[in-house]
């Protein structure tokens, strides 16, 4: 009986050391590939940061980011005819409407890095390279999620009017007539951006982000001024000094801007438009509304005095326009490490790193060259994992043996057969 009773346990033991092998390696596999995605995800961001920083492009990034976003449609339950951000500006017919006009410019800027990067969604990499254009230009480091699935092809487009706008899928219109039927500019705001499900203070923070770029006559056609020196503004000229940073470099010049240092993510958006109108700087309806109407007003006083006030809730307001009408996968989407987000540490990374020439120009000439060694030897040695992936791989260990299983037994001395058997 004992010798059958053994024999059962030995077959319950290896079968019980197998499940768990295989439930282990399972598991293993499952947290290295979670562990890939995310480094993948922190290169990439590391490579844009330096990138739009090397040439100027932080504004279309921004443009891109929310041009994809500002189609949501709060009242559709649906993905993706909700809309948001998709990666739909991808595709024909929305990157020909005339809202978007010059953004395939930032795809094309975008191409090489999904190439080098192919595990980040193309809409995981429009709203990161948003996120890296606020940072570079000395905006707040905005508290992103990832995992962004991506929609296949243009039949996801909405159509041009499918949101009561005019040809633009529901993006706001620069100048009356508005598309929404609206009679005048902050009644036309809030049609917009109620629809997207933010209220007042996050109209007014998000306007916010017109402290960075230029308007076009060849693209938006609201103003005379288009590309290059000789349609340049006062401020839109090569020499003008507009980075945060006080060094040169203007990208593009020409056009006109809201603000006079137009690559600086600041205030001076609401500063400028509360001071003396300076003709030489751009104000819309769309912008007087923000100080005229008394609710706006409220938020606009407020940003204006206090920088701290405005980025925090542009940040805010910032990552809810990144996620409208996503589908994440995780469902949680994921995050990145806090180092991730450090572009003082990415500026001063030594070793080799992605330089933007082959890339869509650099201003500095310079070549294309691979990622970092610091950056990914920092990124695979385990006693330098961030904590958040060292947790995460914590409880990704095998289990323990089953409870009665000769695992679980402490180990017997071998005996000499027939010992056991009754005398």
């Amino acid at each position: 009986l004992k010798r059958v009773l053994r024999l059962k346990l030995q077959s319950c033991a290896a079968s019980s050391r197998a499940q768990g092998g295989a439930l282990g390696r399972q598991r293993a596999s499952q947290a290295s590939a979670a562990m890939a995605k995310v480094e993948e995800y922190v290169a990439c961001r590391q490579a844009l940061l330096k990138f739009i920083d090397e040439n100027n492009c932080a504004p279309i990034m921004v443009r891109l980011a929310w041009h994809d976003s500002g189609n949501y449609d709060s009242r559709i339950a649906s993905w993706p005819e909700c809309g948001g951000a998709n990666a739909s500006i991808m595709f024909e017919p929305e990157i020909n409407y005339g809202a978007n006009v010059g953004l395939t410019k930032a795809l094309g800027f975008l191409k090489p890095f999904k190439a080098k990067f192919p595990g980040v969604s193309w809409a995981d990499l429009i709203q990161m390279a948003s996120a890296c254009a606020i940072e570079v230009t000395g905006g707040p480091k905005i508290p992103m999620r990832y995992g962004r699935v991506d929609v296949k092809d243009g039949s996801a487009c909405p159509a041009p009017q499918s949101r009561g706008t005019d040809d633009n899928a529901g993006l706001p219109s620069a100048m009356a007539p508005y598309g929404c039927g609206a009679k005048d500019a902050p009644t036309h705001l809030r049609n917009i951006f109620y629809r997207m499900g933010f209220d007042d203070e996050g109209i007014v923070a998000l306007s916010g982000a017109h402290t960075l770029g230029r308007a076009f006559k060849e693209r938006s056609g609201v103003v005379e001024q288009g590309y290059g020196d000789g349609k340049a503004s006062k401020y839109t000229g090569s020499g003008c000094p507009v980075r945060h940073d006080k060094q040169a470099g203007v990208g593009m010049p020409g056009g006109m801007s809201w603000t006079k240092n137009w690559l600086t993510f600041d205030n001076s958006y609401f500063q400028a438009l509360k001071g003396d109108k300076d003709t030489d700087l751009l104000r819309l309806p769309t912008d007087e509304a923000l100080y005229q109407d008394p609710k706006f007003k409220a938020y606009f006083d407020r940003f204006a005095d206090s920088q701290e006030a405005f980025f925090d809730a542009y940040s805010r307001a910032h990552k809810k326009l990144s996620e409208l009408g996503s589908k994440f996968e995780p469902a949680q989407g994921f995050t990145l490490p806090a180092a991730a987000s450090n572009f003082e540490s990415a500026r001063a990374t030594r070793g080799r790193v992605l330089e933007p020439a082959k890339l869509g120009g650099s201003r500095r000439g310079s070549s294309m060259k691979e990622l970092s060694f610091a950056t990914a030897r920092s990124t695979h040695t385990t006693s330098r994992r961030p904590e958040s992936l060292q947790r995460f791989a914590a409880r990704q260990q095998p289990p323990p043996p089953l409870a009665g299983s000769r695992l679980d037994f402490p180990r017997q001395p071998r005996r000499r057969p027939g010992a056991d058997r009754y005398p």
